[in-house]
């Protein structure tokens, strides 16, 4: 069946007429500080660009957005769920052109205002629908609010586009006669504009959970463009005369005591042209964003000692921390060099960039095979001379190996070893980029730096062993299998291996995200199975008040009332009068097992009503009534009973098997550890979707990422998942207070909702083991059998 609502053609409003087209929900326009005509011009010159481009880009965003909703609908089995997003897409098909004009006015309203006291801004209100989506959801919604996912996609565009967003607040700080602009508070940034568009959304009437999936089509057709629409508005501004010229320098740190002979990187030398140059201009790092890039520019961080074992500096980004690690790596060499006596021996010619290229280019040929720095030279040496070349890898050019080879290095020790077959196919693509500009490893932005991220972050040995799709594995190795016989230094051959890869990648989070709410849907019913059954065993325990019945009446009460008591309370809770009548039958069955005193035949009817409720067949259902309450026949042969009982233990219990297993953090567990039950006090708090990081030995890397994605409130268990949404074979802990044990020994960390990647921990690390003295094992470049 297909479903199709008449579609109003998009609305393109040019600023000077928006005012007629105001829908009649738009706030009040207030009349904002008169602003100088040379600001005033600027801003109406943003106006205008951002006019254009969002005209286009929130068109594709209701069209992504309709599409959804209409998918939503179809995949929707129960007709209250279907009916709740047909009735959302009606209301986007009638109100869509009311949008445009609402985010024109808010776009006015927030420019012409830039000078005015800020204000904290206010949650939107949820518009009042006539369907809610709380009132007929069959699942919990678990995600993110709203406000938590405009404050992600700001963090995530921080990171892509900082050094834009950098400049754009210092041009709006000088607009606004005020400090420069953070990236959260600008009015043109992603999370600014992100946040006028949800407050425009409220034209269109519809409930929450609409509003998430329109939030979601906006991020991927519009905000993921902010980048080039950030330097589109820088270059206005410039033509404005905004600041004309700015630009960000990255600091090039100078070491306080260098040793004779050691030379600095240089701003035009081709080994660092990427983290002068485009590194530095993007302003973006492995998990990081801009804040590393405005302390650097503010003038604020002192020169820097260079010498080995210098700690990390803190006021420096990725790309200068990738100088630093050049000039770490050239004044080593120096110092070995003079140690060893061999400064002044002469050296082979160094190999050129073309020829060095052309090397690389024929190993890339050979057969794939992951290889070690050492391996590397080795390999590069050898194939130079079957090439009939005598020369051999410049200083340079063996301290950009030597980085690209630790890097990856860190990456293999990480990776499920299934994957090693494709970080060997991209080893040496990467390599030849690497040669010519180190600097992609920093830049986030870059197709090649995002390739390398998605494909070891598929195989990191911290998701467990079960974590690598078979789906998405076969789809790398064809994407790099292809990729390695490419030329590597045309941008657009990555592009191309990433776009490859956007649709098992999705295809693989979709499924990831159906079998994790299975899990939690499967954890809540058995939460409230035991709920259930804790309050049928209370009321048994109310009822008997300390009396001991017979084995035989305890076996049936432990087994078969408990089981049907606990159904009563699972279909009809436990403040229902159904539940009350039921209570009242067990205190008469207690009364007729302490006393003697049959039942009445009420009570009789009804515990075997309830039997027959959780399975019982008549006559065994009413001969377990019948001794419950007392009428049973006390002549009655003992063997009747015997059958009776071994039929009942042979049936399977209500919930059976699902009893608490023992805690794997609690075995041997003879003292809590301290802080335990401070963690214990916290972790009750914290929201599901936190990633905690276990150690085990026997996965890559020594630890295990873990996702809590439920805890339960009654019995405090936990359900942990991996990324692909199953829980693990042997779960390192099933509750909270084993959780909480773990944590407080120092054997599992709470890491957040997003955690660092693989890529981004394998850099921090190779940085750290440059910094560390421990690392001072480099020889010099020379030496194939080196580092």
């Amino acid at each position: 069946m297909s479903l199709k609502f008449p579609r109003k053609p998009p609305i393109c409003v040019q600023l000077t007429a928006h005012s007629q087209l105001m829908p009649p929900n738009s706030p009040p326009a207030s009349k904002p500080a008169p602003l100088p005509p040379r600001v005033r011009n600027a801003i109406e010159a943003v106006q205008a660009l951002l006019s254009r481009e969002l005209s286009r880009s929130v068109d594709d965003a209701l069209d992504a957005a309709h599409r959804d909703l209409f998918e939503l609908s179809e995949r929707s089995n129960a007709p209250l769920l279907q009916a709740h997003w047909l009735g959302n897409l009606q209301r986007l098909v009638n109100n869509r052109y009311r949008l445009f004009p609402r985010l024109l006015a808010e776009l006015r309203a927030a420019l012409e205002s830039i000078r005015e006291q800020p204000v904290a801004p206010e949650r939107p209100a949820t518009p009042q629908v006539v369907t809610r989506a709380e009132d007929m959801r069959l699942v919990e919604d678990t995600g993110p609010d709203e406000a938590a996912m405009l404050a992600e996609l700001g963090r995530r565009q921080e990171s892509r586009a900082g050094l834009p967003l950098l400049l754009l607040g210092q041009r709006f700080g000088v607009l606004a006669a005020a400090p420069a602009f953070t990236a959260t508070a600008l009015p043109v940034g992603a999370h600014g504009l992100a946040s006028m568009f949800m407050r425009a959304v409220d034209e269109l009437g519809l409930d929450e959970d609409a509003r998430k999936v329109l939030l979601r089509a906006f991020d991927r057709e519009a905000v993921s463009r902010y980048a080039p629409l950030a330097e589109a508005m820088n270059a206005v501004l410039d033509r404005a005369g905004v600041l004309p010229g700015l630009s960000f320098v990255p600091l090039r740190p100078r070491p306080a005591n260098r040793p004779p002979g050691s030379r600095r990187v240089a701003d035009g030398d081709r080994a660092s042209a990427g983290t002068g140059g485009d590194a530095g201009a993007t302003g973006s790092e492995p998990g990081g964003g801009v804040a590393d890039e405005t302390a650097g520019t503010t003038g604020g961080t002192p020169g820097i000692d260079a010498a080995p074992g210098t700690p990390r500096p803190a006021g420096l980004n990725e790309a200068q921390r990738l100088a630093q690690m050049r000039q770490w790596l050239a004044e080593r060499r120096q110092l070995l060099k003079r140690l060893s006596g061999t400064g002044d021996a002469p050296r082979a010619p160094a190999l050129g960039a073309m020829e060095l290229d052309n090397v690389l280019a024929a190993l890339q040929v050979g057969p794939g095979a992951l290889r070690s720095t050492a391996e590397l030279r080795q390999a590069v040496h050898e194939q130079a001379r079957r090439l009939g070349s005598n020369s051999t890898l410049g200083e340079e050019d063996a301290d950009s190996l030597a980085l690209f080879a630790r890097l990856y290095t860190g990456l293999q020790e990480h990776t499920d070893p299934r994957m090693h077959d494709v970080l060997a196919g991209l080893q040496l693509p990467l390599l030849r980029l690497a040669m010519r500009d180190l600097g992609f490893l920093v830049r986030a932005s870059d197709p090649a730096r995002r390739l390398l991220a998605t494909v070891a972050e598929a195989g990191a040995g911290h998701h467990g062993a079960d974590s690598l799709d078979p789906q998405l594995l076969q789809r790398l190795q064809e994407v790099v299998r292809s990729l390695s016989l490419q030329y590597p230094h045309d941008a657009e051959v990555f592009e191309r291996a990433n776009a490859a890869l956007e649709e098992p990648l999705q295809a693989s989070l979709r499924r990831a995200e159906i079998a994790e709410r299975r899990h939690v849907e499967a954890a809540r019913g058995r939460e409230r199975l035991l709920s259930a059954r804790r309050h049928a065993e209370a009321a048994i325990d109310w009822a008997l008040a300390g009396h001991e019945p017979a084995r035989f009446l305890r076996t049936l009460l432990e087994h078969a009332w408990t089981d049907a008591l606990a159904m009563v309370a699972l279909r009809h809770g436990t403040a229902s009068a159904t539940w009350h009548e039921h209570i009242a039958t067990t205190a008469a069955i207690a009364e007729a097992i302490r006393g003697g005193t049959p039942a009445e035949p009420a009570h009789a009817e009804r515990a075997r009503q309830a039997l027959g409720l959780v399975g019982y067949h008549p006559d065994p259902a009413a001969a377990i009534a019948g001794h419950l309450t007392g009428q049973a026949d006390p002549d009655e042969d003992p063997a009747s009973r015997t059958e009776l009982v071994i039929g009942m233990k042979d049936r399977s219990r209500l919930g059976g098997g699902d009893a608490l297993a023992p805690d794997p953090a609690e075995r041997g567990a003879e003292r809590a550890h301290a802080g335990e039950r401070q963690w214990l006090a916290r972790l009750q708090s914290v929201p599901a979707g936190q990633w905690i990081e276990f150690d085990s030995p026997n996965s890559p890397g020594g630890v295990v990422r873990l996702r809590l994605a439920w805890h339960g409130e009654d019995s405090e268990r936990v359900l942990l998942l991996g990324v692909r949404g199953h829980p693990p074979s042997e779960p390192p802990v099933t509750t909270l207070r084993g959780l909480a044990r773990l944590v407080a020994a120092g054997k599992a960390r709470l890491l957040g909702e997003t955690p660092d990647e693989l890529l981004d921990q394998a850099w921090r690390g190779m940085i750290d083991q440059l910094v560390s003295p421990a690392s001072a094992d480099t020889a010099p470049a020379g030496n194939p059998g080196s580092m």
